[in-house]
């Protein structure tokens, strides 16, 4: 996920999660839970676009790990609200479908550049 794409999902998400606590009955604290999560989801992107940005350009080892450990947990994210969530709207499977490419693309590439530091150390 890059700087530019991951604002426009999470507020895609967003309003998306608070269009469906107005339409759909939800069933205990599942509402709550699904909108709470989105907020940690915020922080640990921008700590993970943070560690990938400064690996590649120091060309360290430890901030590529970070940034792949946090791209695991991430498409686990992309996972959960694009299929698993209490209610899924083809938008919501559709905008993670996408993210999750991107994210993949991304763990590629890390994983390249972790194997050619790793070598060259």
């Amino acid at each position: 996920m890059s700087k530019c794409l991951f604002p426009f999902v999470w507020v895609i998400t967003f309003a998306l999660l608070v269009y469906k606590g107005y339409v759909f009955p939800f069933v205990g604290p599942a509402f709550g839970l699904e909108m709470f999560c989105l907020f940690p989801w915020v922080l640990m992107e921008i700590a993970r676009l943070y560690s990938g940005s400064r690996g590649n350009k120091t060309e360290q080892l430890q901030p590529v790990l970070l940034f792949l450990g946090t791209s695991v947990v991430g498409l686990v994210a992309h996972l959960y609200y694009g299929i698993l969530q209490s209610y899924v709207l083809m938008l919501d499977v559709i905008l993670h479908a996408l993210s999750v490419i991107v994210l993949i693309s991304q763990l590629v590439n890390g994983t390249l550049l972790a194997v050619t530091l790793s070598k060259n150390k």
